[in-house]
């Protein structure tokens, strides 16, 4: 199967970089394909303005003004959507970057519309998730053991596809 990890990208200074490690390196090592934004080939968009690592995109709007980040914020998003879509499932790794930003929820909404299954792994309450993307979401993972287990289970993951959840 192929999954498509979204992370907060603008705010990743803000996020948990090290539990979509391991869900990455989990999902590789039982044989399955993980797409990674941080790893697509449209980070080459980065070179359009000279931006050296991804920790630089919330401040390019700042140096390089409103219609250069258009431009290349534009190529970054259309090819994490083909991405989304390449997928059978998403993984949103739901965090504080997330909340500031706008990409994953995207990313998010792309997948339900393509009726893809949108599992969401956060560490926090479910007081703090978007309504929004509760009803997106195939299921939401508070604990990353969870998460996990729930994705080792190969029938249920491609239960969820067939139905379209």
């Amino acid at each position: 199967m192929r999954f498509y990890l979204s992370v907060a990208m603008e705010h990743a200074k803000e996020s948990n970089a090290s539990r979509k490690k391991a869900v990455r390196e989990y999902l590789e090592g039982l044989g399955h394909y993980v797409l990674d934004p941080f790893d697509l080939p449209q980070r080459e968009a980065k070179n359009y303005l000279g931006i050296e690592d991804e920790s630089t995109i919330p401040s390019m709007k700042n140096y390089f003004g409103e219609d250069e980040t258009r431009h290349a914020m534009r190529f970054i998003i259309s090819n994490d959507m083909v991405e989304v879509n390449k997928a059978n499932c998403v993984i949103l790794f739901y965090d504080k970057g997330v909340q500031k930003g706008a990409g994953s929820l995207a990313e998010a909404w792309e997948a339900y519309r393509e009726g893809k299954p949108l599992y969401v792994f956060t560490e926090l309450t479910l007081k703090d998730v978007p309504s929004w993307l509760i009803g997106e979401s195939t299921k939401i993972f508070y604990s990353l053991e969870n998460l996990l287990t729930y994705l080792k289970n190969t029938e249920q993951l491609e239960r969820d596809i067939m139905l379209g959840q």
